[in-house]
Parts: structure tokens; sequence; C-alpha cells
């Protein structure tokens, strides 16, 4: 079987990434569009979030709210319109396992999971833990490294410093 919708009901067959995800324990989300970076103001969110101009009917993952109950999966509706909670992560849910994509701003191209363990998962009664889980830009080329793609290079010319440990280097290139 080819080009398998996604299932709804107990009786069709199942797609790859469905028996993948639910293989894993994922409870599958729609994407977001960006991952909040810090505090929003659900009543009040601004025009901009993660530095991404939003337009009505963005999802937002937030899981870094100074008031924890308001983590989840929003619906952006306007800089000066509240926010509204996702209808797929409703308040009451248990959101254990959650898995959503990111598509834009700081975490684009990741994935997040929601770590928290039954009962300590109620959306809007529960701080959320969303930890990423997948994703492309997961490396980051530390002093004397760069990141082409999935390859590291180290630079064997400039100074830099690992750890208590000092480099210095007068060759050119890169090995």
């Amino acid at each position: 079987l080819i080009d398998l919708v996604s299932t709804d009901s107990g009786n069709r067959a199942a797609n790859k990434n469905y028996v993948d995800s639910v293989a894993q324990g994922l409870d599958v989300h729609a994407a977001c569009k960006i991952r909040a970076q810090s505090n929003v103001n659900v009543a009040s969110p601004g025009a901009t979030l993660d530095g991404i101009s939003m337009s009505s009917g963005d999802r937002v993952l937030m899981d870094l709210q100074t008031t924890v109950t308001e983590d989840g999966i929003w619906i952006w509706n306007g800089a000066a319109s509240a926010m509204t909670r996702a209808a797929d992560l409703p308040l009451g849910l248990s959101a254990a396992g959650a898995f959503v994509f990111i598509q834009q701003g700081t975490d684009d191209g990741k994935g997040f999971v929601c770590t928290n363990d039954v009962p300590n998962d109620i959306v809007g009664t529960h701080g959320l833990t969303f930890s990423q889980f997948s994703g492309a830009g997961t490396f980051i080329a530390g002093n004397g490294m760069v990141l082409v793609g999935n390859t590291f290079h180290f630079s064997t010319s400039g100074t830099y410093t690992v750890g208590d440990m000092f480099y210095a280097s007068a060759a050119s290139g890169s090995a």
C-alpha cells in the first residue's frame, strides 16, 4: 500500500509515519510556526515572536511562561488580541508525549516533546516541559571548529581555548 493518509478510524490502514509516532510514544500535533524563547503576554502578544512576524492563526509553542500553567500550544490572533489555546491541546488534556515540529525562528527545524509524566501533565494545571527530541541544527561548533552542514572542520589557524587549555597555531586552512 502506498500514499495512505493519516488514519482517523480503527478500521483503516495506517501510514508509516503514524505507526512510527505511536511506536515511539509520541502524540504528534500540527507544526508550530515558532517556539517562544521567553515569556509571552497571552493577552497582547505583539506583532513578532522570536523575531518572526506573526499572522492570524499561527501556532506557537510556549513552554517558558512565567505562569507555568500557560505552557502549551497557542494560536496567535493578532498583536493586541488575546491568544487562544490550540484545539488539539486544550485545557484539561493530558500532554505527556505531545510532539510538535517548529517551522521558523530560533528552533526552526527542531521537534519538541512534552516530557511530563502522567498525571502531572494536564494542560492549564501543570507546568509543561518540552524537550528537544529531533531536529536539524542540533550541533554547534565550538572554539577552533567550523560546522558546515553535518561536517565539523577543525581550524588550524588562530588561537582558542578549550576548557583550561590554550591553543595557538600559525598554519592556515582546515583539516
